[in-house]
Parts: structure tokens; C-alpha cells; sequence
């Protein structure tokens, strides 16, 4: 049995097991990975942990949770691995976009959950304004890989930051977020790795077996999950105030029929999505939301 055991959730969804997983498998350390399923009912008791969550790291009696710290003591077992860039400034950089990463981008973890599995086609997923202005940021991030030392990845080789980066590589492809011609060789990079690549087979298998992520299921048709989904997030931002997110839903010929439509703007039906945006932000102006 090797030394180190890495255990962590279902590989279809877990982006933070994803994250040491593949930071232990570019160290060259051996390690055995040890998958909880999510909808055991036994699965907390089954987490090495007292935090009860996955990743965890045991390393003898040692047990390390939480991926970046994990993937920290990867690289003090594998100094050789050379997982953080050797120059200074490219160190500092990289672990300030790992913690960016690690602690940032709450719309785009919401509205987009990985999974491995699935694939949208490119722009028909709707997302909300603060999602798209995180993914300005991720595209931005992504099109300066390469442009400080050799090599497609952020800092050149592939180390740790790029492992945090890595589930939301996956989000990008899954759900057909847009990038820029700037980003797309990182994405690609990142896809084309040999361990990602081994990690989106093991996500397959799960899907084969009809393991599920929390009580839900692909046993669902397909149509009826992606209605579902959508609802569930036109209800939260209907309910966050969010215009921009709630008008995504729209398409730009929509037939809106509303007593309020008709007292703003003289008659109780209005058909476009461009005429319902000055429509809703004069609901909000007046204090008028439902």
C-alpha cells in the first residue's frame, strides 16, 4: 500500500479533489487515490477528517485537508518536481493566483458546477453578469499562460496554480463558456494532459455506473434536467434582483403579457428581449418588483 492516499469525492463533480490529484500526479510521487461517493450515506464517517469533507490527504498518520495546503505538501516531498516557479517574482505571482482561485469566482462555481460529462453547446448555457465578469477575469488569466517562461501552461511547465485552474478549464468546455483566441491554447493545454485526460475517464466510468452527485441523477432525461436547472437559477436570480441574469433567460423573441407592462409602457403586451430590459429596470427603479 503506498505511503500517501489521497481520498476524494466523485471524479465527475469534485473539483477540489481534482485540484491535489493532479498536483500529486505531476510530482511523481506515488500515491493511491481512494473516490467517496458523494451519495453514500455513510460518507462523512468515511472521511479521514474531522472537517468531514473531501480532499484528504494521508500521509502515514498525517492527515492534510484542503487542496491547496495538500498540494503545499506535495511540494515540500517533491522539491524536485519543482511544482512552484523557481524564480521569486513567478513564485509570489503564481501563489497569489492559486489563492485568487482557491477563494474566489463564486458566481461561476454556482451557475456552472463541473461535471466532466457534460457538454453544452457555446453560448447556449445562459449566465448572469457577475459570472460573465469573472470569466473576463479567468480569460485574461488564462491568455497570459505561456508569456513568462517556455511552455503553454501559466509559468511555463505545469505546476500547482495550474492544477487549481484546472476544474474550471473544465467548466469552460462543459458548459461552452466563451474565450478568447488568447486563452484557448491554455485550455487546450491543460485538456490535453495526460492525467486530465485519465482524470475525465474515471468521471465517465462513475456516469456509466449511475453514480449520483447528492441525490441527483442522469437518470433524468436530459431535456427535463436542463429545464430544471434553468428554472432553479432564474428563480435565484429573480430573487437576488438580478436583471441581467433574469433577462439571459429570454430569447430575443419573447411575448411578455403583464397589468405593469401595460401601465409602463401602454400596453399589457410587449414582445422583444430588448424591450423588456428598460421594462424590468424600471420595475426596480420604482420599488415595483413583485
Amino acid at each position: 500500500m503506498a505511503e500517501l492516499r489521497l481520498f476524494v469525492g466523485n471524479q465527475r463533480f469534485s473539483s477540489w479533489s481534482m485540484r491535489p490529484w493532479l498536483a500529486l500526479r505531476a510530482s511523481g510521487l506515488d500515491f493511491e487515490t481512494i473516490v467517496l461517493r458523494f451519495d453514500d450515506p455513510a460518507f462523512k464517517s468515511k472521511v479521514p477528517s474531522a472537517a468531514a469533507k473531501v480532499p484528504v490527504l494521508l500521509d502515514g498518520d498525517l492527515a492534510v485537508h484542503e487542496s491547496l495546503a495538500i498540494c503545499e505538501h506535495v511540494a515540500e516531498l517533491a522539491p524536485t518536481a519543482r511544482l512552484w516557479p523557481e524564480a521569486l517574482a513567478d513564485r509570489a505571482q503564481a501563489r497569489a493566483l492559486a489563492t485568487e482561485m482557491h477563494a474566489g469566482f463564486p458566481s461561476i462555481r454556482a451557475e456552472c458546477s463541473m461535471d466532466v460529462c457534460r457538454t453544452e453547446a457555446p453560448g447556449a448555457w445562459p449566465i448572469s453578469a457577475a459570472t460573465r465578469a469573472e470569466i473576463a477575469r479567468l480569460d485574461a488569466i488564462f491568455a497570459s499562460a505561456g508569456k513568462r517562461a517556455g511552455g503553454p501552461f501559466l509559468f511555463g511547465r505545469f505546476g500547482i496554480v495550474d492544477a487549481m485552474f484546472a476544474p474550471v478549464v473544465t467548466r469552460f468546455l462543459s458548459f461552452g463558456l466563451p474565450s478568447s483566441d488568447g486563452a484557448r491554447p491554455y485550455l487546450d493545454a491543460v485538456r490535453a494532459l495526460p492525467s486530465v485526460e485519465e482524470w475525465y475517464r474515471a468521471g465517465a466510468r462513475e456516469h456509466e455506473l449511475g453514480w449520483e452527485h447528492h441525490g441527483r441523477t442522469d437518470a433524468v432525461p436530459r431535456d427535463v434536467e436542463r429545464a430544471t436547472d434553468m428554472a432553479l437559477r432564474w428563480a435565484e436570480a429573480w430573487n437576488r434582483r438580478d436583471v441581467e441574469a433574469i433577462l439571459a433567460h429570454y430569447a430575443d423573441d419573447v411575448v411578455f403579457v403583464s397589468p405593469r407592462a401595460k401601465e409602463l409602457v401602454g400596453d399589457a403586451e410587449v414582445r422583444g428581449k430588448a424591450v423588456l430590459e428598460p421594462l424590468a429596470r424600471e420595475q426596480r427603479a420604482r420599488g415595483a418588483w413583485p
